[in-house]
This record gives C-alpha cells, structure tokens and sequence, in this order.
C-alpha cells in the first residue's frame, strides 16, 4: 500500500520530461531551419547581432534575435523588419571655407558652409548652408559705414514614421496586420515613394553709419532686416499603394522684423576742468 513512486508512462512528471524534451529539439530545429511548404529548408546563414533568453513552460532556451530579415511561407519574398530599414552607418561630411582681408579704407569678412547629413531610416536626410559676409567701408575720414549679412538654407527629408497609416515603422512593425496586409518588402517599399520635407531660409542684414565730424560728437544709425520663410510640403504621387489618386500638402510660413535704430552722442562740457587736490602741484613734504 505504502510502496515506491509512481512513475508510468503516465505520470505527470514523465510528460513533463517529454514535453520538455519536444521544446528543446524544436528550439534547435528554430535556430537554423524553418518549415517551407512541409518541406524542412536550411535557411541562410545570419550572424546574430543579440541573444535573448527565453522561458517557455518552465524551460529556458536561446532566441535568436536576426535584424537583417526573415524568409517569407512564400519562396522568393523577404519579411520586412522595422530595423532592417535601418542604416549602421549614416554618411555625414560638413566643408567650411573662409577669407578676411582690406586695408583702412575698406575690410572684409566671407565664410561658407555646406553640410550633407544622412539620418536612420532610407528617407532621412539634411541639407545644410550658410553664407556670411562682413564689409566695412571708410568712404570719409569722419564717415564709417559697416554691412553685415548671413544667410542659411537648411532642407529636411523624412521618412513617414510614427502613428501613420502610410508611414513606414507602423506597417513594419506590425507585420502582416499592417495597412498593406503583407508583410514583405515588395508590399512595404513603395511606401517610401513618398515627399516629406521641411525648408528653411533665413536672411539677416544690416547696415550701420558712424558719423564723427568732431571729436566730440558722435552719430550712429542701424538698421536691420530679419527674414524667416518655412514651407511644409508633404507628397504622395499619383499611384501611390495606399491613395492611389495621389495626396499634396503644402504649407508655408513667413516671418520678418524691421529694426531702426539712432543713437547719438555730444560731450559738451559744462564748465573749466577741476583740479584734483592731491595732484602734482598739491604735493607736500612731511
């Protein structure tokens, strides 16, 4: 009555040594082979750029984390994966140039920059450059004139991103439950035939006048211009997958300040200098 263990082929522990047993040869069979069409096909060599540890039913098992993409039930089309769009390294270069120079009559100051930006994802990148010149004009002995002006243009391309139908993450990430109902790159990629920029230009200039006819007189003018333009512009042509009559938006922004500004300076004095007791002549021996 009071014998050993029971352990038939029944027992809940020999089926759970079982099903344990069954876990580990599919995780294997996972690691490097998928099932195509009943057919068991070797998939390509990936090297795997993270291991992720997973628990399933008590057992701990290895999962492989592939960015570069994943064989589709379909031979020939390619899953698409959210970081598989992804670029490790994005090209950057930015080239600068300057000159300086004159004489007393006049001087000079001329930079430029150009920059050339790639960001993450395929659509991402900036456009960068600026001019900037300094000039100083001495046209009279008692007449200064100083002209000061920069202009920069920047140009941002991005990729449809975030909580949009159309966007490229959203229907990557969610695979075959996306807006394409595919999950293939051939259904996914057109979705980059698609215009989201941002310009901007900014102009700043000023002038300014020094008149010093005396030497104690001074006069001073500036005046000074501040322009800002941005345009919005947002493109899917004709045919694209998802609006296929083609959607346009184009919005643009514009901002200016006009600054006058005088200041004028006269030393007049009121009355004969004073002179300090401690001075030279106020000198005393102790």
């Amino acid at each position: 009555m009071f014998g050993g263990p029971v352990t038939g082929p029944g027992h809940p522990h020999r089926r759970q040594s079982r099903h344990r047993e069954r876990l580990r040869q599919r995780a294997a069979l996972r690691r490097r082979q998928i099932r195509h069409g009943g057919e068991v096909v070797d998939v390509a060599p990936v090297e795997p750029r993270e291991h992720l540890t997973r628990a399933v039913g008590g057992l701990t098992a290895p999962a492989e984390v592939r960015f570069q993409g994943f064989l589709s039930p379909v031979r020939g089309e390619v899953r698409a994966g959210t970081v598989q769009y992804c670029k490790e390294v994005p090209n950057r270069q930015r080239y600068a140039l300057s000159v300086s120079g004159g004489g007393e009559a006049l001087g000079y100051f001329v930079s430029g920059s150009w920059e050339d930006n790639e960001g993450v994802l395929p659509n991402d990148r900036e456009k960068k450059g600026s001019l900037r010149g300094n000039f100083t004009f001495t046209p009279l002995r008692s007449l200064q004139v100083q002209w000061n002006t920069a202009y920069a243009t920047t140009r941002l391309d991005h990729t449809a991103a975030g909580n949009n139908a159309h966007g490229l993450t959203l229907n990557a990430f969610r695979r075959d439950r996306n807006y394409a109902r595919s999950e293939t790159r051939q259904a996914i990629d057109p979705l980059l035939n698609q215009e989201l920029t941002t310009h901007i230009d900014h102009l700043v200039t000023g002038v300014t006048a020094t008149w010093n006819p005396r030497p104690r007189l001074t006069s001073r003018l500036t005046a000074g211009w501040d322009l800002s333009q941005v345009d919005l512009r947002n493109l899917r042509p004709y045919g694209f997958p998802l609006a296929p009559t083609g959607i346009i938006s184009d919005r643009r922004f514009r901002y200016q300040n006009l600054t006058l500004d005088y200041v004028g300076t006269a030393d007049v004095p009121l009355g004969p200098a004073p002179r300090a007791k401690g001075g030279p002549a106020g000198l005393r021996r102790r």
